[in-house]
């Protein structure tokens, strides 16, 4: 029984690479990092937008993790990239996702990204709760930021640290 056992909790595990056709999908994730500004260690939020098809990032510094932070995020990301994709994946923030059941697959968004969404013209798509690796992109992308580009470095300013993610 040991080998069968096995063999299924490898296949649980088990996650289908796909490819995203161009302009079809972003992923979209924030992580946090202390980052040393000016000679103090500050708390900075890190945006991460990343295309589907080239895993071409874009990445922006907030001070907080909110609603507008999410959509400026979003629109500069639109703006560098040249264009908008036809689906936004992203996590289930209390700023964006009101109800999102995970028997039934049913997503309530919050108005304002609906509206933000109508607005500029894509469909938002939140992952199944507890399941990060539905948007692996973009969290390979949050990995990176946090790991390769912030990590041993510290800046004279908070534009300084922008410039650097840049």
């Amino acid at each position: 029984m040991q080998p069968c056992r096995q063999a299924l909790e490898a296949e649980a595990l088990a996650t289908t690479r796909f490819e995203t056709p161009l302009s079809r999908q972003l992923q979209i994730d924030f992580g946090e990092r202390l980052v040393e500004i000016g000679g103090a260690k500050i708390k900075a939020f890190v945006f991460v937008a990343t295309l589907g098809h080239s895993r071409r990032l874009h990445v922006r510094a907030f001070r907080a993790e909110k609603q507008e932070h999410r959509f400026a995020g979003l629109e500069s990301a639109f703006t560098t990239f040249v264009g908008v994709p036809e689906e936004v994946v992203m996590d289930n923030p209390r700023a964006l996702v009101v109800r999102h059941d995970a028997v039934s697959r049913s997503v309530q968004f919050n108005d304002k990204l609906i509206a933000f969404a109508k607005h500029w013209g894509f469909r938002p798509r939140a992952c199944a709760p507890y399941r990060a690796r539905t948007k692996g992109k973009t969290e390979n992308g949050v990995g990176y930021v946090k790991k390769n580009a912030i990590a041993g470095h510290s800046f004279a300013s908070w534009e300084a640290f922008e410039a650097h993610l840049a």
